[in-house]
């Protein structure tokens, strides 16, 4: 090599490594909380799979009082008529309700997982180092980089 001659190369042992978004995506879209994980983010993934069996138990439970309801409104007096219907509009607004929230917070989800993953190492510096041989009197510099595709 001679004097006035740079050679970049990552430092040995170095491995680049970067979780792919749309992987992360795709698993967020499985469902919540997978992407997090694939990710590394255990912490949210779990978070966000707990939030989402909760949606899920909520729903669920308002769709099966609205059926309940739905199925008295058939049986009832013309006096209990108002009080059943009354409560099956009630659980039946809250099941909507809980469906779209479902839905946006799935989005949310597998948003969060394909960005994260074009952030991971985002925040980890630039390493930069030289390195000289007296042998040959030639100097080496080393740049770390992370792969980032945006």
């Amino acid at each position: 090599m001679s004097e006035d001659s740079l050679a970049i190369a990552p430092p040995s042992g170095v491995v680049l490594m970067q979780k792919s978004p749309s992987t992360a995506f795709c698993r967020s879209i499985l469902f919540p909380g997978l992407g997090q994980r694939y990710i590394q983010e255990k912490r949210k993934g779990i978070l966000f799979t707990g939030i989402e069996i909760g949606l899920l138990g909520a729903t669920l439970y308002e769709h099966n009082r609205t059926r309940h309801y739905d199925d008295q409104l058939g049986r009832v007096s013309n006096d209990q008529y108002n009080s059943i219907h009354k409560k099956y509009v009630d659980h039946y607004d809250r099941r909507q309700n809980l469906i779209w929230i479902n839905v946006a917070f799935w989005l949310y989800n597998a948003a969060d997982a394909y960005v994260y993953a074009h952030f991971i190492d985002f925040d980890k510096p630039l390493d930069l180092s030289m390195q000289h041989n007296a042998a040959d009197n030639s100097t080496v510099l080393y740049i770390e980089l992370t792969a980032c595709r945006f």
